[in-house]
């Protein structure tokens, strides 16, 4: 979907929202993955020329990595880096878990987590982008331990629970429903499974 006033007559770049741009392309991986997507295809849906592009962002790693962190901050998952002392983790965590269920099958596109849908295709990769993208899942995973053993010490899971083994199995089961969401199973089906999931983790729902 090319946006108007991004290109003069000549094709030359005019002026252009750097985050609009940033929007398109997410939803432009978000559709096809990273290795299926080509910076042509992103210039011809942004109205910008692939010199622009590059100017801009630079390769496609550079870009790809810039459209990984805004989808991030935007995502539910995001408010498990930014909890409150306190705060119950049980009702959050499930909060967060319908949340995604229903991002990743947004207006019926069954599109899944974009994060968990690429780490699948870089994870090989040694270079910049393969280490990026390593760091950010290892981030996650320390970030879930630590919510883990918040709810230990609030006595909402077992005292023997051990967090990192508690940890690991939330982030396995947050990449299952990526999965099962490119499915026809419904938003109710997910919030269901995520319940039952928590439940049997310990949780008092």
């Amino acid at each position: 979907m090319k946006k108007e006033g991004l290109v003069n007559k000549r094709g030359r770049p005019v002026t252009f929202d750097r985050e609009e741009i940033l929007e398109i392309a997410l939803n432009l991986f978000w559709e096809k993955s990273f290795m299926s997507l080509s910076l042509k295809e992103i210039a011809k849906e942004t109205g910008l020329t692939r010199a622009s592009l590059y100017n801009t962002f630079g390769n496609k790693d550079v870009l790809f990595l810039e459209v990984l962190r805004l989808y991030i901050r935007s995502s539910p998952e995001y408010a498990l880096f930014d909890i409150k002392q306190g705060e119950k983790i049980g009702p959050l965590l499930l909060r967060v878990m319908t949340e995604a269920s229903s991002r990743y099958s947004f207006e019926g596109k069954n599109r899944g987590c974009l994060a968990a849908t690429c780490f699948n295709e870089l994870l090989d990769r040694n270079d910049t982008l393969g280490h990026e993208m390593k760091k950010i899942f290892e981030d996650f995973k320390v970030q879930l331990t630590k919510v883990m053993q918040q709810a230990i010490d609030q006595k909402e899971l077992p005292q023997d629970t051990d967090p990192k083994i508690a940890a690991y199995l939330l982030f396995v089961y947050m990449n299952g429903i990526s999965i099962f969401s490119k499915s026809d199973t419904n938003n109710e089906q997910l919030r269901t499974m995520a319940a039952g999931f928590l439940t049997r983790l310990g949780f008092e729902l």
